[in-house]
């Protein structure tokens, strides 16, 4: 648990990834079937990366079963006791994900890594992920646009956050991406944290969504 790189991703090889093949925390999925699971948060990257299949009944919830929050209460100061019953509430379920060893393999369904993501995001932001100390290795999040005002729009694809944006502010704007820290960073330095992050398997001097994804 906590910080971990992948131990199944061989140097130097740097294939690309579809997910982060890191983590630096521990999330709590807990579902309306009873079930809660604890996992790493490279856990999509096991499954979509190494063809990882996980049980049967993890699948069921993700797919099927609706998300319990559990309310951790604000995510400003806590005290001693407060941090010490969030991190053993967060920690208590089924551990999943964390792999050692030879495993079972196959293919999730459809949309089932990208549900799970999403889980994750809800869970995060209600305060059922435990972070080690520390900031995490950056790694390219999605395709970003900063306006000349230095408000940046987020999307999939460049040309698709165009629309989002006020026509008038279109001209100047820079294209980028935003890391996992939501940082925008400029086509350029995107290009040199995606390879270092193996996320794109040779150096770049300029970054396109097309390379991620």
């Amino acid at each position: 648990m906590g910080f971990h790189r992948c131990q199944y991703c061989l140097e130097p090889t740097r294939e690309p990834h579809q997910f982060p093949n890191l983590s630096t925390g521990d999330i709590n999925l807990s579902f309306t079937s009873g079930r809660s699971w604890v996992m790493p948060d490279m856990i999509c990257h096991y499954m979509a990366d190494h063809k990882w299949l996980p049980p049967q009944d993890f699948i069921d919830d993700v797919l099927t079963s609706k998300l319990c929050i559990k309310h951790q209460g604000s995510s400003g100061y806590q005290t001693v006791a407060q941090s010490i019953r969030r991190v053993t509430t967060i920690m208590t379920g089924t551990k999943i994900g964390y792999l050692t060893g030879d495993f079972t393999t196959g293919t999730v369904p459809p949309g089932f890594l990208a549900r799970l993501k999403i889980l994750m995001d809800l869970a995060t932001t209600n305060l059922m992920r435990v972070q080690t100390k520390g900031l995490p290795p950056a790694y390219i999040k999605s395709a970003a646009i900063k306006d000349q005002n230095g408000v940046v729009y987020v999307g999939h694809r460049h040309h698709k956050i165009f629309p989002l944006m006020p026509e008038e502010l279109i001209r100047d704007s820079v294209q980028g991406f935003v890391t996992n820290a939501d940082r925008f960073v400029t086509r350029e330095e995107g290009a040199a944290i995606a390879y270092t992050a193996g996320q794109i398997p040779e150096p770049k001097k300029t970054l396109f969504s097309e390379d991620l994804y």
